[in-house]
């Protein structure tokens, strides 16, 4: 006889499939716990400080227009935080690499350390 006789094999796989059939819902039951939280969110702060630049090279602070000379002066007026005030730089994309660099030394100096520069995202 040259046949293979696949009898055998179909029942132990008919088997099989209902033995995982009867476990497989066993496993993913999840045990019910009451997780941990690990604390809030740190708050964002309310009035962060922007520095604009547009791509002639005007400056402002929030909504004053400012010099290079008077920035860390208005700043120092505005930062309600103290050194700790967080400050957001937006610039045009026609501004200056070295000119954003500037802000941020300017600012740094300045005593300031939590500097954001703010951009967008592309969602395509």
């Amino acid at each position: 006889m040259s046949e293979i006789n696949v009898t055998p094999f179909v029942d132990v796989m008919l088997v099989l499939l209902i033995i995982f059939m009867v476990a497989a819902p066993m496993m993913t039951v999840s045990v019910p716990l009451d997780i941990p939280t690990a604390g809030k969110a740190p708050p964002t702060p309310a009035n962060p400080l922007t520095v604009s630049v547009q791509a002639d090279g005007r400056l402002y602070v929030n909504d004053t227009e400012v010099t290079d000379k008077t920035l860390l002066d208005k700043v120092n007026e505005l930062a309600k935080d103290g050194n700790n005030q967080r400050i957001y730089i937006r610039g045009d994309k026609g501004v200056d690499y070295g000119r954003m660099v500037a802000l941020v030394g300017a600012l740094s100096l300045g005593g300031y350390s939590k500097i954001g520069l703010v951009s967008t995202v592309d969602k395509n």
